[in-house]
């Protein structure tokens, strides 16, 4: 039994002999903070650096130049401040990055606790640059503010194999003079990049990128982080105010973004997308307020290959000068489109497509959007869609949007021969255009298509200057025209009244038929699933979240747990050596 008891102290011991090859450093000025940095580079072992509650500035530095790090060791650097409100390194001289670290062998880069400011250079970032060669980086509660840098005004960071995760964290007030304002993050090839926590405000680019910009080589998951205000200078081909994203055989999810009031100098006023053979899910995000001279105001996106899903967000007061005020989606090579319980709201365009705009070679998926009071000066105002493929538009609300042209509600633009185009169970009513085609425009050229349009709520239907249903044959029939009688749609409810005609009289065989409606209220449970993208509440289904609270108030369960039989374990031990 003695042997049993040695053996359980050399277990719990061993938990903690990572740190006994560990070395520790306090610096207070900065000089002893270089020395910290220049002895950690090759001393064996993982280190340490604590900041003082104190300004240690670059210009302070003999020398005059930044705080510099650069090591092929395989052991880790961490810099850790007291928090970000005391704990600040600054940059003091007309060319001077605050602070670059530079792995080349394995060694984990982990800043913690502190604020970096005032850096300035022409050539480098303006705040911090960390570069790892296999090893991860971590950025936890750190602030950069009022750096000014070429690609990456307040950080750089970038890892040919490791992670990166970057959380709790502010970028304010930075610029760059290439890209990246806020930040500019290169994820390695096969490896994990966290974005989660973050805030990104008030940050400028004369280039491109003014909040942001992400290079997605892996799985990159960006999450619970604002853009706010964040602004290009000059306009160039392609800029974005808030944040760009880069996707190349990766795969991308993006949750609970909030983005508003920031301005392109051309393309994409709030989030742009340029993917290649990646899959990208954004949901449960907000774009409000979004400014783009030419096209994208809340969002842009180009997809090549792979697909692009779009659930549960809300795109609203955004505007574009030229194309889609709301939202563009390009895709090609196959890339599939879906919009899945978005709200897509009182967006502008002074020229064509003031809502939703999404094209491409592949399918599009449609269902249970409400696409409402969006404006353009020409055509569609409400949702351009046009397929190579199969285009599917099932439980929609597309209402009182106005076009100066044609296709107030829905547009649809035929680009290729034998498109076969599905529209049910949808309400597109309320919609006005100048021309033709108040609700539903179908704009066919020369090419040959089929429309199947089945139990919609409508007013008008066109095929280019042909507004005669009976054109369609038998690919059309229980369609309405009546006051959907929504809850206050003067004020964006477009739920249904309980004497709404909508109820129970939509299509239970239409394609893609979500099981739940645009705010999770289950689906057909009356005769016939409703029509448009809110089903009549009968049945509270909001359980759900209760369980959610319950699961997230025991989540320490099974940590105390664990010390509770450690700790019978070892008296067990000792009782049995006493007997």
């Amino acid at each position: 039994m003695k042997s049993l008891f040695r053996f359980s102290l050399i277990v719990i011991c061993s938990t903690f002999s990572s740190f006994v090859n560990a070395a520790t450093f306090t610096p207070t000025t900065a000089d002893e903070f270089q020395t910290a940095l220049t002895t950690a580079e090759a001393n064996g072992e993982d280190d340490t650096i604590e900041l003082p509650a104190s300004t240690i500035n670059v210009s302070d530095k003999a020398g005059d130049t930044t705080f510099t790090f650069s090591s092929a060791e395989n052991f880790a650097l961490t810099v850790t401040g007291e928090s970000t409100e005391t704990s600040i390194l600054a940059g003091g001289g007309a060319t001077d990055t605050v602070l670059r670290i530079n792995m080349t062998g394995s060694g984990d880069i982990s800043l913690t606790n502190l604020t970096i400011q005032n850096g300035f250079d022409t050539v480098t970032p303006g705040g911090a640059s960390f570069s790892s060669q296999e090893g991860s980086i971590t950025v936890d509660a750190v602030t950069f503010s009022d750096n000014v840098g070429l690609n990456g005004g307040g950080l750089a960071a970038t890892t040919d194999t490791g992670d990166i995760s970057i959380t709790n964290s502010t970028f304010e007030g930075n610029a760059a003079s290439g890209e990246g304002g806020g930040f500019n993050i290169l994820s390695a090839t096969g490896g994990t990049l966290t974005v989660e926590n973050v805030d990104v405000t008030d940050n400028e680019a004369t280039g491109s990128y003014a909040g942001g910009r992400i290079n997605c080589r892996g799985t990159c998951n960006i999450s619970n982080t604002t853009f706010t205000a964040n602004s290009i200078t000059i306009g160039p081909a392609v800029s974005t105010g808030g944040l760009s994203v880069f996707g190349n055989s990766a795969t991308i999810t993006l949750d609970t973004l909030t983005m508003s009031d920031n301005i392109s100098g051309s393309d994409s006023g709030g989030l742009n997308l340029d993917l290649t053979d990646t899959s990208l899910t954004l949901s449960n995000s907000t774009f409000e307020n979004n400014e783009a001279p030419t096209s994208g105001g809340g969002v842009k996106a180009r997809v090549d290959g792979g697909s692009l899903t779009l659930s549960n967000n809300t795109i609203s007061g955004n505007s574009a000068d030229l194309v889609a005020g709301g939202i563009l989606v390009s895709g090609l090579n196959g890339a599939d489109i879906v919009l899945e319980n978005n709200i897509i709201a009182e967006n502008t365009s002074a020229d064509t497509e003031g809502g939703a705009s999404i094209s491409t070679d592949g399918d599009i998926i449609l269902v249970s959007n409400v696409i409402a009071d969006n404006t353009s000066a020409s055509d569609g105002a409400g949702a351009t869609l046009s397929s190579e493929q199969t285009l599917t538009v099932t439980n929609n609300t597309i209402a009182n949007n106005t076009s100066g042209d044609q296709g107030g509600g829905l547009f649809v633009l035929l680009d290729a021969n034998d498109v076969t185009i599905n529209i049910y169970n949808n309400i597109i009513r309320g919609n006005t255009a100048t021309n033709e085609g108040d609700d539903i425009f179908v704009s066919p050229g020369i090419f040959t298509y089929t429309v199947n349009l089945f139990n919609n709520n409508f007013t008008e239907y066109c095929a280019s200057t042909d507004c005669d249903l009976a054109s369609l044959g038998d690919n059309q029939g229980n369609n309405l025209d009546v006051d959907p009688l929504f809850t206050d749609p003067t004020n964006g409810g477009y739920a249904l009244q309980s004497t709404s005609p909508m109820i129970d009289v939509g299509d239970d065989a239409a394609p893609e038929l979500p099981t739940d409606d645009i705010i999770g209220t289950l689906r057909s449970e009356g005769s016939a699933p409703d029509i448009g993208a809110y089903e009549f509440d009968q049945a509270d289904t909001s359980g759900s979240s209760g369980g959610c609270q319950l699961r997230n108030s025991e989540a320490p369960f099974p940590a105390v747990f664990l010390v509770f039989i450690l700790g019978i374990t070892l008296w067990r031990i000792r009782k049995t050596l006493k007997a």
